[in-house]
Parts: C-alpha cells; structure tokens; sequence
C-alpha cells in the first residue's frame, strides 16, 4: 500500500495560507539545502535555501533587477510576498556550517516548469537550447548580468498541457514585456519568420518572442 504523500501548508506574511505544498527537490542535508515546493493549485514555486547573506549577488535581487522594467521572457518571475531572509522572532533563522553561518531565505516565485532532461524529442531540445543561448545574450547585453550557474537542473522548460513534448511556453505576460529588450528573437518566431518571407524577402525578428 502506498504512502500518502505528505503536504505543507505556507503562511504568507501577509496572514493568507495556502495548502498542499508538496517538495519537488530536496537537495543535500548540509550546506544550502535547497528545497523545492510547489502547489499546482495556486501556480506557486517555493524555494528555500540556506545562504551566505554577505554575499554579493541575491537571487531575489537580481530577479527584481532582470525584472524591474516589465518582464524578461525566459527568466522566471517572483511574487511580491514572502522574499528574502527568513526570520524568526526578528532574528535571522541560521545554521553554521563548515566555519560559515548561514541563513536561510526564501523566495516565491510565479514560474514552474520541467527539467531538460525531462523532454524526450530532440527537436524541443534543440529549441530549448537555442532560446537558453538567446536569453544568456540578452542578460548580458540589456542588464550586464552574465549567468554564471547554468545546469540541466536551472533549465525549466513551460508548457500548455500535461505534454511535455507537444508545446513550449515560454511566457503568458506578453502585455507586460521589457520595452529595452531590442533584436530578442526565440526560436519559434524565427522559424516562423523563415516560412513566412517570399523569396526576395527578408523576415522580420527585430523584438519577436512569444
């Protein structure tokens, strides 16, 4: 007989509670210790870590910087609850390891996806791979920030429906986009681009993304 999973309930500062937290990563017990949540109810992706908070660059920082003059395709958002260093009774929650003190912090973000490895056809691999290249290029160009951690396990592939290998979305805040994000062009738009234009034609990419 299977176990029930067991799920977490998350008390936002603000009062509000949501349920059904289930971890879908736990890293190492020592260290960061990294953990995943997520509620597929309320579309939420809680990650915890354990973090040198003298550290130069913050995670939620440089989201909020990415981020700060509408959205960035490609990179996930953050929510505007529950960010930062987590506290208890005014003070910092923290644990020492290997002569560093460490503290833990928390932040929500709105974005989930699939790992890379998840996705079975080659041809979404590819795309996927390309888009990566494209936001990479963007990051550095448009915000001066070049990402220096890029692994199988921080590429998160979007979709509409249940099936991995049908559909990838990259984002549904279209509205809200950068205005600065200048030639950013993902795949699906260039190819488009490529099937749409006549033979004396060129295609039109100049700020094309989903």
């Amino acid at each position: 007989m299977n176990k029930p999973v067991p799920t977490f309930t998350w008390r936002c500062q603000n009062g509000e509670s949501l349920r059904g937290f289930g971890v879908k990563f736990a890293g190492k017990a020592l260290g960061r210790r990294t953990t995943i949540l997520f509620n597929s109810h309320n579309e939420v992706v809680l990650k915890e870590q354990y973090i040198d908070p003298d550290h130069r660059f913050l995670e939620w920082e440089l989201l909020n910087k990415i981020h700060g003059t509408g959205v960035f395709p490609g990179v996930v958002r953050l929510k505007e609850q529950d960010i930062g260093l987590v506290k208890r009774d005014t003070k910092n929650i923290s644990v020492e390891h290997e002569g560093k003190i460490r503290c833990k912090s928390r932040i929500c973000m709105k974005d989930k996806g699939i790992p890379l490895l998840k996705v079975k056809k080659l041809l979404i691999v590819l795309k996927v791979l390309y888009d990566l290249l494209e936001v990479i290029r963007k990051l550095h160009e448009c915000r001066g920030i070049l990402h220096r951690d890029i692994s199988a396990g921080n590429i998160l592939v979007r979709r509409e429906d249940d099936n991995p290998n049908e559909h990838i979305q990259y984002d549904d805040d279209s509205k809200n986009y950068a205005q600065d994000l200048g030639d950013m062009c993902f795949i699906d738009c260039m190819l488009k681009g490529l099937d749409d234009m006549s033979e004396d034609s060129e295609p039109d990419t100049s700020g094309a993304f989903p």
